[in-house]
C-alpha cells in the first residue's frame, strides 16, 4: 500500500498556477460562461481539438461546428493553456503547462446550440508522474476553498465491486453547489481495484461549471 499520510498535509496553495475564478468574474483565465463563440479570445490557448473525435483539429473556436454533438446539441472543444509568451515557463514547473491550481489538468468548453459557452469541464490528468497522480483528489478540496465551504450538496457515490481502499483510504464523492450566475459540481475518487498494481490506482479530481439555473 502507499503511505498517504503526507499527501494529507500538502499546501493548497493555488499562486503560480490559473486559478478558478470566484462567482461573477471570469471562471477560468479570460473565458467566461455565456460569452459568445465570437467573443472568446484568440490567443492564449492552443491545441484545439474536439474532445469527442481527438484526431479533429481546429483552427480556432469558430471550428466547434466540427465536433460531435452530445444529447443536448453542446459540442465539447478540448484545448491547452499556451505557455509561450510566459517566462516563467522557463524556470518554474508550475507556471508550465495547462494547469489548475498545480495540478495538470485535461480543460475543455461545452459550446452551447446558442453559439454560447454553456460549461467548462476539468479533470486531472491521468497521465503524470506518480508525485502529482498521488495529489490529484486533493484539488476537489481546493475548489470547496475557492468556492466557500457553505452550500454544498455532497454523497458517497457507491462502492462498486473490485474496488477497494488505497493506504486506508475510500473515496468516491459528488458535490454539488448553486449559485446566483453558476452551478459547480465535482466528484473526487480516490481507490484501488482488485488485482491492480500499486501504481495503478484512481487518484482524480472532475469540476463542472455551468449556467446558474
Amino acid at each position: 500500500m502507499m503511505r498517504l499520510g503526507a499527501i494529507a498535509f500538502v499546501a493548497l496553495a493555488l499562486a503560480g498556477a490559473p486559478a478558478l475564478a470566484t462567482e461573477g468574474g471570469k471562471d477560468i483565465r479570460d473565458l467566461a460562461i455565456g460569452m459568445r463563440v465570437a467573443e472568446l479570445p484568440q490567443v492564449g490557448y492552443v491545441e484545439l481539438i474536439c474532445a469527442a473525435a481527438p484526431d479533429k483539429k481546429l483552427d480556432n473556436w469558430e471550428g466547434y461546428a466540427q465536433c460531435p454533438a452530445n444529447a443536448e446539441g453542446a459540442r465539447e472543444v478540448r484545448f491547452q493553456f499556451d505557455d509561450s509568451d510566459d517566462p516563467r515557463a522557463k524556470f518554474n514547473d508550475r507556471s508550465r503547462g495547462t494547469k489548475i491550481g498545480g495540478h495538470p489538468v485535461l480543460i475543455s468548453v461545452l459550446i452551447s446550440a446558442e453559439q454560447t459557452l454553456g460549461g467548462i469541464l476539468i479533470e486531472t490528468d491521468p497521465n503524470v508522474r506518480l508525485f502529482m497522480k498521488k495529489k490529484a483528489f486533493l484539488l476537489g478540496e481546493q475548489i470547496r476553498q475557492r468556492y466557500g465551504e457553505d452550500g454544498w450538496t455532497c454523497v458517497n457515490r457507491p462502492k462498486e465491486s473490485g474496488e477497494e481502499p488505497i493506504g486506508g483510504e475510500f473515496i468516491k464523492e459528488r458535490c454539488e453547489k448553486k449559485a446566483p450566475t453558476r452551478r459547480y459540481v465535482y466528484e473526487r475518487d480516490l481507490f484501488q481495484r482488485a488485482g491492480q498494481s500499486l501504481k495503478d490506482f484512481i487518484s482524480v479530481t472532475r469540476l463542472a461549471i455551468y449556467p446558474g439555473q
